[in-house]
Order: structure tokens, then sequence, then C-alpha cells
């Protein structure tokens, strides 16, 4: 078996932090990096002789080496340590955000790359170098965030505030696998903080509150021309918001009473729906079907998209939750309660019944068709 391949270059490059390295290579430029040949180099990934440990990722189907992980590597093999740890802002910005353009797509990276640059490379804590990171610099860092308020002096949603702990969690696992640091294994950034009380009132404005039925009526009527169509296909498909606006005619299929989800246009643009599962057939029934006709006549296919702007365009994602849904509900006289909550779940026959499954939440996609236009809701949150 050959010797497991070594630089000594590369612990210069890691101990000194230069950045014009490049992090990700290919079996061919990792093979050119070490002085051997690519057919070495997949000979030593085959026979285990370098893995995931070593920075082996396989990313759609094609290989790379993560050099900083392998540098790092053979510098503990070789019994040393990096002079200086990173701080966690320059790990973050070096090697965490770069991996993670390879690991999700587009929109998912520009959310991650939000939350960490509004929560966490402001925050003191993106100062601290990872190897003296302490328990009390986290749990400082989880208080600033609580303190934390909108452009409209409103508090941060327990799902921001959370994101932003995840954002954390990932960095710093991370960290302690490129470097073993031991002392991150104590750091736990969902831990309960002493003397802090998380209470449910404390999070009443994020608490979910169906619809009534009487309310659900109350705004379709009060809903005009194309607005009505829009509320009617949103209270009675279960479709989140950016599924709505990216639905398009061609997956429309009005003699057989069903549609498809296949994409979903967000902040970020136009993406594949949010899991596997979310791309899926819906049907519907009458009342769905007429309203769908009406705006068919409405636009007379001058879009692809079912309900575009004047420009011809998907609809924009913000300003339906934050103009154009209050403005229904208002002239609907219902009390405000955020767009994410209309969505259906449709389970029973009866339209006049509530079961105990349409109180509960379902799981994302889940529909029956034996009563497509009900307006029973059980409520997630738009996401």
């Amino acid at each position: 078996m050959s010797a497991i391949p070594s630089n000594s270059a590369s612990s210069t490059g890691v101990a000194s932090g230069e950045s014009d390295t490049q992090r990700y290579l290919t079996v061919e430029e990792f093979a050119w990096r070490v002085r051997r040949t690519a057919k070495t180099a997949y000979n030593w990934i085959n026979k285990g002789i370098i893995g995931a440990d070593d920075g082996v990722v396989t990313i759609q189907g094609r290989i790379f080496i993560d050099w900083p992980t392998y540098s790092v590597r053979q510098i503990k093999k070789l019994g040393l340590r990096p002079k200086e740890l990173p701080t966690l802002g320059a790990f973050a910005e070096q090697t965490w955000l770069p991996l993670k353009t390879l690991a999700v797509k587009r929109s998912t990276y520009a959310y991650y790359s939000d939350v960490y640059r509004s929560l966490v490379s402001k925050s003191e804590i993106a100062q601290k170098h990872l190897g003296a990171l302490s328990i009390e610099e986290v749990d400082s860092w989880r208080l600033w965030v609580d303190q934390r308020r909108t452009s409209a002096g409103e508090k941060l949603t327990v799902r921001r505030r959370n994101m932003a702990r995840d954002v954390l969690c990932q960095i710093l696992g991370l960290a302690r696998q490129y470097y073993g640091i031991d002392l991150m294994s104590s750091l736990k950034v969902f831990r309960h903080v002493e003397g802090v009380v998380e209470s449910d009132e404390a999070d009443h404005d994020d608490e979910i509150r169906p619809y009534s039925e009487e309310e659900v009526e109350r705004i379709i009527e009060g809903a005009e021309d194309w607005e009505r169509s829009v509320v009617t296909v949103y209270f009675s498909t279960g479709l989140r918001r950016g599924e709505l606006i990216g639905l398009t005619w061609s997956n429309v299929f009005l003699e057989r009473d069903y549609l498809i989800v296949v994409q979903t246009v967000g902040r970020y643009g136009k993406t594949k729906p949010k899991t596997s599962g979310s791309r899926r057939k819906v049907q519907f029934g009458a009342r769905v079907r007429e309203e769908l006709l009406a705006q068919r006549r409405r636009i007379e296919f001058s879009s692809a998209y079912v309900f575009p702007n004047q420009s011809g365009h998907p609809l924009n994602p913000h300003w339906l939750g934050q103009v154009f849904w209050p403005r229904i509900l208002e002239r609907a006289g219902v009390e405000y309660r955020p767009i994410g909550q209309t969505r259906p779940h449709l389970c029973c026959p009866d339209a006049t019944a509530r079961c105990s499954a349409c109180l509960a939440p379902a799981p994302d996609g889940a529909h029956d068709a034996s009563d497509a236009d009900s307006p029973l809701l059980a409520i997630h949150p738009d996401s």
C-alpha cells in the first residue's frame, strides 16, 4: 500500500490562511497539486487511502477533494497543528459558505447567506477565534439575536431565530470536523440559557390561528375580479405562495380537474419545489375550475403564468404577502394573519363537518379529491 500523500506547501497555506488557494479540486487538479498522476489519485480513493476524513466529497456524481481539509489532515498526521485558528467569521466566509454553494440549491443558499450575514457576521461572536469560543459567548450571542428587531421594529420570528442558531451550529460542526477542537463538542447552540424564560406567550405573534369557514367565505366574497380567483385557488388547493405564483397553464388540466406543481417562485427567483414530495398532483372541484376559467378569459393566454403581473411575469411574492393580502383582509373585515396560514388539508367528504384530522397539522402535499372545494383548514406556515 502506498504511503498517504503529503504536501509540504499545504501546511503553509492553511497556517497562514492564504486566500488564493483553490478550495475544491477535481481529482485531476488534486493529482497535479500533490505531484502524482490522476490514476494514482483515483487508486488512493478507491483503496480508501484517502477518504471523507481527508476531504473527499461526492457532489452530483463527481468526486472533489477539499484541499484545506486534506492539508489539515496531513498536519495532524505529522503531529503538528496550525499556528492560529481563524475567527468564526473568517472560517464561515472561506469554508462554510463556499461549501454551501455546492450542497444546496441557489435559493436555499441565498437564504442561508442572508441569515448568516444579518445575524452572525454582524455579531461579536464572528470576531472570536474558533479555539477560544466559550459557552458564555454562545449564550451572549443567543441573547443578542433574541433582542434583534426588523426594520419595522418588530421582533424576529421564531423561525428566523432558529434558523440563525442552525447556521451557527453548522459552522461550529464544520469547524470541529476540520480542526478537531474538543471544546466545540460542549457548545450547545440550542441549549436553554439560564435566566431566560422562553414561554409560549413570548412567541404569541408566531402562533398559528386558523381562519374559520365564515372568515374564508368573507375573504372570497370581498375579493374582486382576478383577486377572487387567486384567493379561491389558494384556499382550496393548499398550494404554497410560491407554488401558486409559479403555476403555469401548461400544468393546469381543466378538463380533468387537476393541476401539477412543478416549480415555485420565491424572493430569489424560480426554483424547484421545496421538497421532492412537493412536486405533486392536486385535484380540485367545480368552484376552482370556474375561477380558473374566468382567469383564463381575463388574460387570454397573454402569459404562460396563471396569475401574472401586468408585464406577464410572475407576481412578486413579497408584494403578495405584504400588500395584496392585508388589503384583501381589510376589505373583508377579517383579522390579519400571515398569508401562509391559509393552507388547507382537505380530508372530509362532508363539507359541513370538521374531523380531528382537519384540525391537526397535515404533512405537505396531503390532499383528498373527495371534496376539493371545501375550505376546511388545518394550518401550515407558508415556507
